[in-house]
């Protein structure tokens, strides 16, 4: 995965979840000669990795960590099938900027 100024993607093992390193780079199209670094994690059965924009945990009270944080504690507790998890997150975060909201997610099998 490379980073284009999103936050850091979600990996959730085991029933837990936890954020991937924040790697370096710049909103993508900002700059014309932008680089970015790649990472990569190896997925394993029953993984799921989600990537997300900001308009998911971003409020206008809180700082960002506490709001990733709390990102981390409900994804924990979504269950079902990977569309009702997706519905669940974007049904129960706390975000209240009126921005866009995209979510990706992929679940290993």
């Amino acid at each position: 995965w490379a980073r284009a100024g999103h936050p850091p993607p979600i990996l959730v093992r085991d029933g837990k979840a936890e954020l991937l390193p924040v790697l370096r780079g710049t909103m993508l199209g900002v700059v014309a000669e932008a680089e970015y670094v790649e990472d990569q994690v190896l997925l394993q059965s029953e993984d799921m990795l989600l990537l997300y924009t900001d308009g998911l945990v971003e409020r206008k009270d809180r700082p960002i960590d506490d709001a990733l944080d709390e990102l981390l504690r409900l994804i924990e507790t979504a269950t079902g099938p990977l569309e009702q998890q997706l519905d669940y997150l974007l049904r129960y975060n706390n975000a209240n900027t009126d921005d866009d909201t995209c979510a990706v997610a992929i679940r290993l099998n």
